[in-house]
């Protein structure tokens, strides 16, 4: 197979025989086979100027870098190369190929918003973070997406590519009638980073990006969400929202996800709406809001959310769930829940309240509103018992007319509030 540096050291040489088999190194050593002058060519083609096309060869995955995209190592710097470019190509050949996943192997600077279409995952090799509140060594490394200074954009949309065809949805690409609202793709193993500031704590400062969440669920179903670090966006790391695709609102559901862990995000960690979801090891930290919101319902939640400006975690308006995991030495309350219908919320809470400015009423391990209805809780609240100068009460149930059930008999010294 013959080598080049660059394509246009290929066009140099005078190669032209049709059906030749040549390797780019500028590419990152992806493979390509000369084509004849009036080849189709498809995104991440090279059309050279007597008309010949070098025809990527693609077998399920490509590399981000067969598209041009740097991949900066971790000494990215706010004056990188925006790749925004490179990733819609390499998304554009995936789904000319039907799908697949596209390989990232460091950094990528975005200028605003990649859209993400079905069948298609940006998936890294690696993603971790620096201590957060070490203002000089905040930055991400591994592998993912990290917003240039004034994008002030969504980093990531998750949503389909398709258009309305007078009442008839059709995907842009194929053209082909969408069966249904499932996206099949997303991001994997990767770190999603905002840039609003290089100021730690507090987290809600944001002069290098003043808007922005992270990672947007766009109405859709069975995204792929695994291995995610979403951190220091203006607004919230990861949100699921409703969309209307042309031909009315549409939730997201059937959210099937693992280890979403949120950081220092101005706006709050995670947002959750929709239903019918299991989303295992839900981590919300250090974030300006509250950890985690949920208004999803139908499913199964587990999560740890600490340390956050709010509330651990807010559910609000579900149904039919459960939520398990531990709110602990959050600002306002642990858990806070309202206008639930049959759901169960079982773990622990502990040490919240620590901002003594919040409402002493606000500063409690479990609050439950007047609301409820059928709501049983199982939670330890641990944060009295240790003597701690933070939660001003164990449990604060509104008065209610619904049923509100305790689970469990609580052995320890708990301080409750009702009304």
């Amino acid at each position: 197979m013959k080598e080049f540096e660059t394509f246009a050291e290929l066009a140099a040489s005078k190669q032209t025989k049709v059906g030749t088999r040549f390797v780019c190194r500028e590419r990152a050593n992806a493979e390509y086979i000369l084509q004849a002058s009036g080849y189709t060519a498809l995104a991440g083609d090279v059309t050279f100027a007597n008309g010949l096309v070098g025809a990527l060869q693609v077998t399920g995955e490509v590399n981000l870098s067969f598209f041009g995209a740097l991949q900066n190592a971790e000494s990215l710097l706010d004056s990188a190369t925006d790749d925004l470019a490179a990733c819609n190509l390499a998304a554009l050949r995936m789904q000319q190929e039907g799908g697949g996943t596209i390989l990232m192997s460091g950094l990528v600077a975005l200028s605003g918003t990649l859209e993400i279409p079905q069948r298609i995952t940006f998936k890294g090799t690696s993603s971790f973070f620096a201590n957060q509140f070490t203002n000089v060594d905040s930055r991400p490394a591994g592998c993912g997406f990290y917003a240039l200074p004034s994008a002030n954009a969504n980093l990531i949309d998750i949503k389909l590519d398709i258009y309305n065809d007078g009442g008839t949805l059709r995907e842009t690409v194929s053209n082909k009638p969408l069966r249904d609202y499932r996206h099949f793709g997303g991001v994997k193993d990767l770190i999603v980073y905002g840039n609003r500031s290089d100021t730690a704590n507090p987290p809600t400062v944001v002069d290098k990006n003043t808007s922005g969440n992270g990672v947007v669920l766009s109405g859709i179903r069975y995204p792929v969400i695994e291995n995610i670090i979403t951190m220091f966006c203006a607004e919230k790391g990861l949100k699921a929202i409703s969309f209307d695709y042309g031909l009315g609102s549409n939730a997201c559901n059937n959210l099937f996800t693992s280890s979403i862990i949120s950081l220092s995000n101005a706006a709050g960690g995670i947002d959750l709406s929709g239903g019918d979801s299991i989303m295992r090891g839900l981590y919300a930290g250090y974030n300006g809001g509250t950890g985690i919101v949920s208004s999803a319902g139908r499913g199964i939640y587990e999560f740890t959310s600490w340390n956050n400006k709010a509330d651990g975690i807010f559910i609000t308006s579900a149904a039919d769930s459960e939520y398990k995991g531990n709110a602990y030495d959050n600002d306002a309350g642990g858990w806070r829940i309202s206008g639930t219908t049959d759901c169960k919320v079982q773990g622990r809470a502990s040490a919240n309240g620590r901002n003594v400015t919040v409402l002493a009423t606000d500063r409690c391990g479990v609050i439950s509103g007047a609301d409820n209805l059928d709501l049983s809780i199982d939670i330890q609240d641990s944060g009295t018992y240790l003597g701690t100068t933070y939660q001003q009460y164990g449990f604060r149930i509104l008065q209610s007319v619904n049923k509100v059930i305790f689970v469990t008999a609580h052995q320890r010294a708990i301080t409750y509030l009702i009304g």
